[in-house]
């Protein structure tokens, strides 16, 4: 098992976070304001033209992050992949959201897109319920299978979790108008309770 002193120590990882999530935040600001990834406001050939560079840019920085932090590159290696990974992942992410516009105007876009709709609209919920059920599987707080399973059993679990959540958000959403944390979410934010029955 390789050492992680050099990048996983926290002083290291508190010291990186800054830089982790600036650029992205400063390039997806940019994105935003443009609406250069909104559905309609960019043509074909731009969403194939930033899928392309984008995965030009990111694939060798995460083919490199990865050589560096499990191997063949040795430890020196891995705070430069770990630099590496954090910059170029915003172009891979801009790759991966560019190729999921193409095929959303694709012939059977409409539907996928109604069929993944419920999930987006509850993703804090989501994202949360992902984390707890995960945790449960992995750590020692429940069934303690981190490093004890193989990736085909991680990725199936992941995609029956994924499936079911399909299948609760779209239940949920057919009573109320948004999540329980979503609901909590804006509550916060607007120093109120909204309403979040759809129906009586």
């Amino acid at each position: 098992m390789r050492s992680w002193t050099v990048t996983s120590s926290p002083p290291a990882v508190a010291r990186k976070l800054p830089f982790a999530g600036f650029h992205a935040f400063l390039l997806g600001l940019a994105t935003g304001k443009t609406r250069l990834l909104a559905r309609n406001a960019t043509s074909r050939s731009q969403l194939i033209r930033i899928t392309a560079a984008g995965l030009a840019l990111g694939v060798p920085g995460a083919v490199f992050s990865a050589a560096a932090s499990q191997g063949p590159l040795d430890e020196r290696w891995q705070s430069l992949g770990l630099d590496g990974g954090m910059l170029t992942a915003p172009a891979l992410s801009a790759a991966y959201a560019s190729a999921l516009l193409l095929l959303l105007r694709s012939s059977w876009g409409e539907r996928t897109e109604r069929l993944l709709t419920p999930a987006g609209r509850l993703a804090l919920t989501n994202y949360l319920t992902q984390s707890v059920v995960m945790t449960v599987v992995a750590t020692a707080y429940g069934l303690s299978l981190y490093g004890r399973t193989g990736a085909a059993t991680v990725v199936v679990l992941a995609c029956l979790v994924y499936v079911v959540q399909l299948a609760v958000s779209a239940a949920w959403l057919r009573r109320f108008r948004q999540g329980p944390t979503e609901w909590l979410l804006r509550a916060l934010i607007r120093a109120r309770l909204p309403g979040g029955r759809a129906r009586s």
